[in-house]
């Protein structure tokens, strides 16, 4: 999902076995070389140990979830170039060919490697299927289940498409919807934590200030 395909799985567990160990090594060494080891220092080699593990995990499971995001916002502007060149009257193949070439972004990366796995000798369907597999989002598995059925039953896919690219775009529409809606419940914590308690003292400590000032010095 992140895009990384020449690095293999061990090679990125290994890079986390490294940080789990070297970053609390690290302040072990400089820590022991003034003399001084203590509840903190044992705290730090804890908390470091436990961050270099499972950062690197982290970051790829957010590149990941951003790069899937990306490509389900690009895939009904290409569905839409697709279903122009379809109806002009060029093959699906070949339509699909032509978009990879000029399309920009991960989806563009993503369709460059199917075309090319197509080129190899793969048939066009497990190209897609491929692609589905690495990007297992709703969107994009329903693309590659209307084109395979498409080519399955030789019909055409133009209007198919069409009522696709209308649906994905009213699906992103009622996520946003949701997200918006998510929004009021998320700003509670921020609210009562961090802005409430600043906004307080603004308000209270002149009211506060003027009363201790004005008591009698024997209070």
């Amino acid at each position: 999902a992140a895009g990384i395909y020449d690095v293999t799985d061990e090679i990125v567990h290994g890079y986390r076995v490294m940080a789990g160990l070297g970053l609390p090594a690290l302040i072990l060494l400089l820590f022991a070389s003034t003399g001084k080891l203590s509840l903190l220092v044992v705290l730090l080699v804890v908390i470091s140990s436990a961050a270099g593990f499972v950062l690197p995990s982290a970051i790829i499971r957010r590149r990941g979830a951003g790069r899937l995001d990306e490509i389900d916002r690009q895939l009904p502007e290409l569905i839409d170039l697709l279903i122009a060149m379809i109806e002009a009257g060029m093959g699906f193949t070949a339509a699909l060919a032509m978009i990879a070439e000029r399309f920009q972004g991960a989806l563009g990366d993503e369709m460059r490697l199917t075309m090319q796995q197509q080129s190899l000798g793969m048939s066009t369907q497990q190209a897609l299927e491929d692609m589905a597999d690495r990007c297992a989002t709703v969107s994009v598995r329903a693309f590659v289940r209307t084109a395979g059925r498409g080519e399955t039953l030789g019909v055409s896919i133009g209007p198919v498409l069409r009522e696709l690219s209308a649906d994905q775009r009213r699906r992103r529409r009622q996520a946003a919807r949701e997200k918006m809606q998510k929004a009021p419940v998320k700003m509670i914590f921020p609210l009562m934590f961090l802005i409430m308690p600043a906004l307080m003292i603004v308000l209270m400590y002149p009211a506060v200030y003027g009363l201790m000032k004005n008591l009698p010095s024997g209070f």
